[in-house]
């Protein structure tokens, strides 16, 4: 993941165009910890937040499937912070 003043440049810009736009945004970043096992951080705000818990049932925490193992989900803001 690319760090330095073109990060913060590269989200200013997001943000500016989706406050331009009148839209939300958010990025995902996935982690694969092993076989059964996966970190998912979410980038965004906190409307992002409750859209993806009314429309997916993802919340912060960690869900444990059968299928799927053990799934970590954390909630970050988009904004650049020192």
């Amino acid at each position: 993941m690319e760090t330095g003043d073109s990060e913060i440049e590269m989200r200013n810009l997001i943000l500016a165009k989706a406050n331009e736009f009148d839209t939300e945004v958010f990025a995902i970043h996935k982690e694969d910890k092993g076989a059964f096992t996966r970190k998912i951080t979410i980038y965004g705000n906190v409307t992002i937040q409750k859209a993806l818990e009314k429309d997916w049932g993802i919340k912060e925490g960690t869900v444990t499937s059968f299928f799927s193992g053990e799934t970590t989900f954390i909630f970050k803001p988009f904004e650049y912070n020192n």
